[in-house]
């Protein structure tokens, strides 16, 4: 069973797939797995050719500098999202593997994951709670704020306590596993 697991950034994704592993699932980061495509030779050969070799640092693609570069200009980020994500999905689908997965990526739409996942659960927290979470929140980053998971088969609230997210994560993994149960049958 694939499990989409999204939410704004800040919101708790990763603390909530955390606790997902502890319980067996396999965690699929597109975060992770983003920073590992950057270090492909090929992908800083094509960064580098649209956003030049100020991108670099010791020949290894800086994200600092890169998030600059893309994150002021659309068409730069439309660029760099017309590289990445393809790969991304595909290695994301690559980590797939029997039993429960858990996608943790918050660009679950733009990766068009909605397409091969089961369900999706959506992490949500007080933006003042995301903010106290975040040292440097960038303008793109405030715009996610905006936009809405529509129509999530799970919600987990992450503003109270750690303990309170963790009893969430629980029942709805209890709730996976009936289905996935179900399903197999």
């Amino acid at each position: 069973m694939i499990i989409a697991l999204t939410g704004k950034l800040g919101s708790g994704k990763t603390t909530v797939a955390n606790i997902f592993e502890s319980l067996g699932a396999n965690i699929i980061s597109a975060d992770k797995l983003g920073h590992e495509l950057l270090t492909k030779e090929n992908i800083k050969k094509k960064l580098v050719e649209n956003f030049g070799e100020d991108i670099l640092e010791s020949n290894n693609i800086n994200r600092k500098k890169l998030a600059e570069v893309v994150f002021n200009d659309l068409d730069n980020l439309k660029t760099l999202n017309s590289i990445i994500h393809p790969l991304l999905k595909r290695k994301i689908l690559e980590n797939i593997k029997p039993g429960l997965n858990i996608i943790d990526a918050a660009l679950y739409y733009k990766l068009e994951l909605e397409t091969v996942s089961d369900k999706t659960i959506l992490v949500e927290c007080t933006e003042d709670k995301v903010l106290k979470r975040l040292n440097d929140i960038s303008l793109v980053s405030r715009r996610s704020f905006q936009k809405q998971i529509k129509n999530p088969d799970y919600i987990i609230n992450n503003n109270n306590t750690p303990e309170n997210t963790k009893e969430q994560v629980i029942k709805i993994w209890g709730k996976l596993n009936e289905s996935s149960l179900s399903r197999n049958i």
